[in-house]
């Protein structure tokens, strides 16, 4: 499991550097994006050492684990005052359902790219989890959730209404593949959306999905969606 971390880590370094070089970003805000991708989930290793698990309502957030490694490393030393912080409230906000209203320009371009690397990677770890028919064996990549239930209402309901879902109303495996694809809805560049028609992100999760009344109808609204905003 710490493996897992690790490599996509790495992945969602390379992903952070190409959305930024689709963006036309200077080669410093490049490797800024880079390094954040690299160091954003840094708190996951000391999360599930000392809990057994990823799952943050039932360990800490970690996000704000991250600021906290970093902040007592010396890994950011040599970089200025306003490197540091950059990195830093990067790595502390990537996870947060919602983005303070305060932060600065420069900051939030940052935290969104992130967010956008995050998700792309995610989406890649899942799907291949559901190819590879390796959930079985690896329960813990979606918290060890029940298998083979139904999408709940409430799930449903964000995902009908275009909102993000919550990790605490997620109690199945078709729950977080349904919190997924919320996620499509935060996106913040059409560089990434357009990556995640690309890749068939949809059509792939959806085929793992139990069915209900209303899901079919939730996700053509989706691929719509994306579609709008690729050829906006």
């Amino acid at each position: 499991m710490l493996q897992l971390k690790f490599d996509h880590s790495r992945r969602v370094a390379f992903e952070a550097r190409e959305i930024a070089v689709d963006l036309g970003w200077n080669e410093p805000d490049t490797l800024m994006a880079e390094i954040i991708g690299l160091l954003h989930d840094v708190g996951r290793f000391s999360q599930y050492q000392e809990f057994r698990t990823y799952f943050d309502p039932k360990s800490v957030n970690h996000g704000c684990r991250g600021f906290q490694v970093l902040s007592n490393s010396d890994w950011l030393a040599g970089l200025s005052s306003a490197e540091n912080h950059l990195i830093l409230e990067s790595v502390r906000l990537h996870n947060r359902h919602q983005l303070p209203e305060d932060m600065s320009a420069d900051l939030r371009r940052f935290v969104h790219l992130v967010r956008d690397a995050d998700k792309l990677d995610i989406f890649f770890v899942l799907n291949r989890a559901i190819e590879e028919e390796t959930l079985k064996d690896n329960p813990e990549i979606i918290w060890n959730l029940p298998r083979d239930i139904p999408p709940s209402q409430a799930i449903l309901d964000d995902l009908q209404n275009c909102r993000q879902a919550r990790y605490e109303n997620v109690k199945s495996q078709a729950d977080f593949c349904l919190l997924q694809l919320c996620w499509i809805y935060d996106l913040n560049y059409v560089s990434t959306i357009r990556k995640v028609a690309d890749r068939e992100v949809v059509d792939q999760i959806a085929s793992a999905l139990p069915f209900r009344d209303g899901l079919e109808e939730a996700i053509q609204h989706l691929k719509q969606f994306m579609q709008k905003a690729v050829l906006a």
